[in-house]
């Protein structure tokens, strides 16, 4: 990390091929129970960039 702080035990980065590939990842109907599980049990905060976004 070159500026700031990350005040966190652990990262999980997802990589998706395309942004249609993520938004079937959010929409496929299995995702709201996943996500409550998810919600339920940790502390998350959930970022999205573009495609060929040099922010990652």
């Amino acid at each position: 990390m070159l500026r700031g702080s990350f005040n966190r035990q652990s990262m999980i980065l997802s990589q998706f091929p395309s942004e249609d590939a993520y938004r079937g990842f959010r929409e496929d109907p299995d995702y709201p129970t996943i996500k409550k599980l998810r919600e339920d049990n940790m502390m998350s905060v959930h970022m999205a960039f573009p495609v060929g976004s040099n922010a990652v």
